[in-house]
């Protein structure tokens, strides 16, 4: 009778144990769900070539503002082609089929008007709860043809649906930090991210500038291709894969089992054909690294050892020119950018 109940002891810690796993799992699965819609700007309604194409071409999101925010959706040219387009050359972050772009300043004569900005918003799936924390995220990145960064990107969340007006450029909940991430990379995807406790009721997001023309923290980064155009004398960044969900693992202080994510470097960027890329594939066992042309035409393809860290490439054979990478694991691309070959 002693040993009967020491099993069933032992069985009733078993099923407690079973429990407080479910828990966390269940908890790390709720933060896991993403309130935005469209979160890639996948969802295509009309796929036109033009410029200024976004409400009415991506579903689920909409512009303010006239002009300069654009959907990138498919082609490999034209004004609104992947990977070039009018404003650079950039690849869908992670494999994706499309991405969105804005102008978060102007700085030119042709910004007659004070704090002249484009933004773009989503309805959320659902409303954000009172005293809820919030986890944010978003990715951009600084296009090649402008001459100036901007570095204050944020996410603004409001109960109704944003207009145009005063109240737009009071504080976001969340703000880049334009010291500690400057906004200035043209090569690769950029995240901004942060945490902040709902009000209750918010049930828009809204993205881009939300600091004055006189506070905004603006840098120089090189002249315009074309002088003479004003086209170029504003701030554009592309944007891809929002996320906003419950931040349920920092309020709970819960870190549940998780796929560990791959880290990748390459450098020096540029270089003359002879690069290294330093790595760590996390819990994934099995990658390679792969070499396309502007046109996304594979060129090379390279096996990355998961008992290594670090992949040593020379390609002389390679001409000058802008050159864009994948790390893929199977159907999966942990990790994507750009690099140049000057020679």
């Amino acid at each position: 009778m002693h040993s009967s109940i020491i099993v069933t002891f032992e069985a009733l810690k078993k099923i407690i144990y079973i429990f407080l796993f479910s828990l966390v799992c269940c908890s790390w699965m709720k933060a896991q769900v993403n309130l935005v819609p469209n979160p890639g700007f996948e969802d295509t309604l009309v796929c036109d070539h033009s410029t200024n194409q976004f409400q009415g071409f991506v579903d689920k999101w909409y512009g303010l503002n006239v002009q300069y925010f654009e959907y990138y959706c498919g082609g490999d040219s034209g004004a609104v082609g992947l990977p070039i387009n009018e404003w650079g050359i950039q690849w869908q972050r992670n494999g994706g089929a499309a991405y969105a772009g804005l102008a978060p300043i102007y700085l030119d004569s042709f910004a007659y008007t004070k704090n002249l900005r484009n933004y773009i918003y989503v309805p959320l799936t659902d409303t954000l709860q009172h005293g809820k924390q919030y986890f944010v995220s978003f990715y951009v990145s600084l296009s090649n043809y402008v001459i100036y960064a901007c570095n204050d990107f944020g996410a603004k969340f409001t109960t109704t649906q944003p207009v145009l007006d005063g109240t737009l450029m009071s504080s976001p909940q969340i703000k880049n930090d334009p010291v500690l991430n400057p906004l200035t990379d043209t090569l690769n995807w950029m995240e901004i991210k942060g945490r902040f406790t709902a009000a209750g009721g918010e049930k828009y997001l809204i993205l881009g500038n939300f600091v004055s023309d006189s506070l905004s923290h603006i840098q120089y980064m090189h002249e315009a291709p074309n002088p003479t155009s004003y086209d170029w004398r504003e701030s554009f960044y592309y944007i891809d894969d929002v996320f906003v969900g419950l931040d349920t693992l920092g309020t709970m202080g819960i870190t549940p089992l998780q796929t560990v994510p791959a880290t990748v470097k390459l450098y020096p960027n540029p270089n003359n054909g002879t690069m290294q890329i330093s790595y760590e594939l996390g819990t994934h066992q099995e990658a390679v690294f792969e070499i396309y042309d502007v046109c996304g035409k594979l060129l090379r393809t390279y096996a990355m050892d998961p008992d290594r860290d670090l992949l040593a490439i020379s390609e002389a054979a390679l001409s000058q020119g802008i050159y864009f990478y994948k790390v893929r694991a199977a159907e999966a691309v942990l990790s994507s950018g750009k690099f140049v070959i000057l020679k």
